[in-house]
């Protein structure tokens, strides 16, 4: 066998290295937007009608609609008894193993039915169809508010930087509980770790124990009557922030909610939530599987005056 001198051979692995570098820098710096083979799916926002809300129709190509809310702050997915039904999806009392309906992304979605009190409709009167964690972590999900979109990206094709030197662009990591996302945000200068939820209309709801976690307990709150949610009428009062940062993006001003008596214990340790309308300023893109989250701010989004949950 012939063998190269031990200098030769470095040299070699060096120059071959290199090369590999230049491959490899030039593949990252094409990684800022997916391939189209990266793209699984994109699907428009539907029901224009509730425009702080991200709805998304799943159904295969030409089969009757499969209507859902995109979720982060949902866990699994959920379907309404009413809802299911007008969906085709028979009942089956006393079913504990999930549903399953077939997706436009050559998967099934696997749900189940919110029968607990009635196997004939919600029992808040709100029927929805909620699309949680359990089945969205399996992708890179991008939110694009511009253009009123949602792409499923494949995360071995795609994947949000750790990094990002791009002007009007940031990179967040988040926190798992379980498929649930908690990300930190500042406000009025305090950090805050609050569940990122697409399921809410709003920028911010605070529980009275985080409010006061952060030093805010004594602000002047103002009635904001009560507001709607999976698990009946919540109570609430509003704050004006002055300063409210996501990602490093100054937000704020805004109206935040404020529920005393917190979230039915459905929103993480300190019962708050983010919500649609602090997110709409940017472009998301959600990598479950690597914990991190890109924010791409849009130059032409106005700011609202004020913005409270509807």
């Amino acid at each position: 066998m012939h063998c190269r001198p031990f200098r030769e051979s470095v040299v070699g692995l060096v120059l071959f290295g290199a090369i590999l570098g230049v491959v490899f820098s030039g593949a990252l710096a094409s990684a800022g937007e997916p391939t189209p083979d990266a793209v699984l799916a994109e699907l428009p926002f539907e029901r224009p009608e509730e425009s702080h809300r991200v709805y998304v129709n799943l159904a295969p190509e030409g089969q009757r609609p499969f209507m859902m809310l995109l979720d982060t702050g949902a866990s699994g997915s959920v379907i309404t008894p009413a809802l299911a039904r007008s969906m085709g999806v028979s009942i089956r009392r006393h079913k504990s193993s999930p549903y399953r309906k077939k997706t436009r992304l050559g998967r099934d979605l696997q749900f189940h039915i919110d029968d607990a009190h009635s196997d004939t409709g919600s029992r808040t009167g709100w029927e929805y169809g909620l699309l949680g964690g359990d089945f969205m972590d399996d992708y890179v999900v991008e939110l694009d508010f511009a253009q009123r979109r949602v792409r499923f990206l494949d995360p071995g094709q795609y994947e949000v930087p750790k990094a990002t030197t791009e002007s009007g662009e940031s990179i967040v990591p988040f926190k798992r509980s379980g498929t649930r996302i908690l990300v930190p945000v500042q406000i009025e200068g305090e950090t805050l770790w609050v569940l990122f939820d697409t399921g809410a209309p709003g920028s911010l709801l605070l529980s009275g124990k985080a409010l006061s976690k952060i030093g805010l307990d004594g602000v002047p709150l103002q009635d904001a009557g009560s507001v709607g949610t999976a698990s009946g009428e919540m109570e609430v009062k509003w704050y004006r922030a002055q300063s409210l940062r996501l990602g490093g993006f100054e937000i704020g001003p805004r109206d935040i909610l404020v529920a005393p008596k917190g979230f039915y214990n459905l929103a993480g340790t300190n019962d708050s939530v983010l919500g649609f309308e602090a997110m709409e300023p940017f472009l998301v893109r959600i990598d479950y599987k690597r914990r991190r989250i890109l924010l791409k701010q849009d130059p032409d989004y106005l700011y609202p005056a004020r913005g409270a949950f509807e």
